[in-house]
C-alpha cells in the first residue's frame, strides 16, 4: 500500500498515519481502491485509522482504463 505516495507494509501504517496526521492536522483519510481490491486490508487499515483518532474515513473508487 501506499501512503502519500510512500510504499509501507502494513506493519508500518499505524506510525505513517500518526506522523501525517500531526504533519496535515487533517482528520480525514481517503482510501483508493479499485475492483481488484480485497476488502480484508481495507478494514485493517480503517480500524487502525479509528484507533488513531482519524475520524473520517472516505473510500474513493477508481475506474479500470479503458472503462
Amino acid at each position: 500500500m501506499e501512503i502519500n505516495r510512500i510504499l509501507a507494509a502494513l506493519a508500518e501504517l499505524p506510525a505513517l498515519l500518526r506522523r501525517e496526521k500531526e504533519t496535515t492536522r487533517s482528520l480525514t483519510l481517503i482510501i483508493r481502491t479499485d475492483k481488484k481490491t480485497r476488502h480484508g486490508p481495507v478494514l485493517e487499515v480503517m480500524e487502525i485509522a479509528k484507533r488513531l483518532g482519524i475520524d473520517k474515513v472516505v473510500l474513493a473508487t477508481e475506474e479500470e482504463e479503458g472503462t
